[in-house]
């Protein structure tokens, strides 16, 4: 159902992706949307199986007239023909273009029943009101603006009723450049076909997007092409490349053989940070831990901590040939420049990973070609500290 480590795409690469699936592996069209309308219900159709009392459930798929809309309708399909549900379907117009009316002409041969919200809007939101999930496919990734007022009063007439909602590809209403104030489907789940989309994982929207579960409708690996973005997932099964420094725990294990982490943090008035990221080392697993640090935050972490090594002033070269491993800038306020200039040159002397959080990475751009120290960084941000660090809006970093 995915594809580990896959590049997080915009909806112009996603474009681009699926044009070179038809294009040079001759896939058509109706075919992809046909594998990703099936798999997508297989998805729903599991979750209906386990859901409570395991009694037949009414069904409201809600589709526009693009390629969702036609994803949503073959959702629609397979949910009559199987018969075990009550479905009914609500479409945005009463004129279906595209994919999306080959996908309807269909169902109409099959005799499926249909409610219009531009000519119909009272008795959709009945129909709404009475559904226990709603599949909405009225938009997708490709949306270049807001929702224009009919949709838009459709998205809320979808939000404003108890069923589970249900979307497919991303929740409509959402798009690239958009804004956590734009009309949009608030999902409990979101079906992602095909490449997954960047902007599920956007922090001013992805509450909107629920349970987020990928889905393939069959695209080559080598339409897959991850040198399209800089963002990917971690899955589960990357996790290992995360702990690439840390060996794995033989049954004779002991503290040195558990790592060494060495931790630079804290200045008056933040000793606690100190205090507490060496508390986390001790209860990640380190086998040893070392932190230098303020005389004052020593003392507190002697009481609370007692096996760490509490030293003060800044590390030396006998502490980066000592660790494994380097945290630093929790609490580090007093820091300049300079100091983390040496930090990184100590650490990259020997080839080390940095943590660099919170003060030190408002000194990070004040550090000369940082990556020619030979350190290996880890950056975590917040969305403030990655404003900073990328020199655009917090507004930006949340869309």
């Amino acid at each position: 159902m995915r594809r580990d480590g896959q590049a997080l795409l915009t909806a112009e690469q996603v474009q681009r992706v699926d044009s070179i699936a038809q294009e040079r592996f001759l896939l058509p069209g109706a075919i992809l949307m046909e594998n990703a309308g099936q798999k997508a219900w297989a998805v729903i159709a599991a979750e209906l199986t386990g859901d409570a009392g395991d009694q037949a459930k009414s069904i409201v798929f809600i589709a526009g007239n693009g390629n969702n809309g036609g994803d949503a309708l073959v959702m629609a399909r397979q949910c009559l023909v199987e018969g075990v549900h009550r479905s009914t379907v609500i479409t945005l117009t009463d004129q279906l273009r595209g994919a999306a009316g080959e996908q309807w002409e269909r169902l109409t041969v099959l005799g499926q029943s249909r409610c219009v919200w531009e000519t119909e809007p009272d008795e959709c939101r009945r129909l709404l009101g009475s559904a226990d999930y709603l599949v909405d496919g009225i938009t997708g990734t490709g949306l270049a603006g807001p929702l224009r007022p009919g949709a838009a009063e459709l998205v809320a007439a979808v939000n404003a009723v108890p069923g589970r909602r249900i979307a497919v590809d991303v929740p409509s209403g959402m798009r690239d450049g958009g804004d956590g104030d734009d009309p949009h489907v608030m999902a409990d789940m979101t079906i992602s076909t095909g490449p997954v989309k960047r902007l599920l994982y956007a922090p001013a929207r992805r509450h909107a997007a629920g349970m987020i579960v990928a889905v393939d409708p069959g695209f080559p690996p080598l339409a897959m092409i991850p040198k399209l973005s800089v963002c990917t997932r971690l899955l589960p099964a990357d996790t290992p490349a995360l702990y690439r420094y840390r060996p794995a725990v033989p049954p004779d294990a002991h503290k040195g053989t558990r790592g060494r982490v060495l931790i630079v943090a804290g200045a008056p008035g933040t000793e606690g940070a100190a205090v507490l990221a060496a508390e986390a080392a001790s209860s990640a697993g380190a086998g040893m831990v070392r932190v230098r640090t303020t005389a004052g935050a020593a003392a507190a972490g002697v009481a609370r901590e007692p096996g760490v090594m509490w030293r003060t002033g800044s590390p030396d070269d006998d502490d980066f040939v000592w660790a494994d491993a380097v945290v630093c800038g929790p609490g580090w306020t007093e820091a300049t420049g300079a100091d983390l200039t040496n930090l990184l040159r100590g650490a990259g002397a020997q080839g080390l990973p940095v943590v660099l959080d919170a003060a030190a990475l408002h000194l990070l751009s004040g550090v000369a070609e940082p990556a020619t120290h030979g350190a290996h960084l880890v950056l975590t941000p917040h969305p403030g500290e990655l404003a900073g660090l990328a020199e655009v809006s917090v507004a930006e970093v949340l869309a």
